[in-house]
């Protein structure tokens, strides 16, 4: 089961080693409860129930980074896996960019969970790639993981 327990804002880019596949500003009409699916008005879609995802004003940056456009995403608790189609790849290799802004642990666990990925083409439940986020034993820190899967027992976990 995925759980989002942080609260955190990303811009994304999907990349292949041929091109760019998307590039996802959320240049959508933020709302304080409607979530991704309404306010992209379905280029995102939606599976399972939790909270929602919510595009949020204002946008993410980081030094020596293209400024970036368009708004940003935010969520926290246990929230809705959202996936959003983009031109399946077969041969190469697909990136994925994104920046973080993680603002407040809130029930953040030492298990942690995931709360970014890939799912594989015309299924809901089989992710690869995915990007985890734990309490870390240091009080008021975090640690950043990545899975293959979304197992939490193959995740391998960055120490700082």
């Amino acid at each position: 089961m995925k759980r989002i327990y942080i609260l955190v804002s990303l811009c994304l880019i999907m990349l292949s080693s041929q091109g760019q596949l998307m590039d996802e500003p959320f240049n959508y009409t933020p709302h304080p409860t409607d979530g991704l699916w309404t306010q992209s008005s379905g280029v995102w879609l939606t599976q399972n129930t939790g909270d929602s995802i919510l595009v949020a004003n204002g946008n993410l940056s980081y030094a020596g980074l293209p400024p970036s456009t368009g708004n940003k995403i935010s969520f926290d608790g246990s929230g809705k896996d959202y996936y959003r189609v983009f031109t399946s790849q077969t041969t190469g290799s697909t990136y994925s960019s994104f920046i973080l802004n993680v603002t407040s642990l809130g029930g953040l666990t030492n298990a942690g969970g995931y709360f970014t990925g890939f799912i594989q083409d015309a299924s809901l439940t089989s992710f690869g790639a995915t990007v985890w986020t734990r309490l870390s034993a240091t009080p008021g820190k975090y640690n950043i993981g990545i899975a293959t899967r979304t197992t939490a027992a193959a995740v391998s976990w960055l120490s700082a």
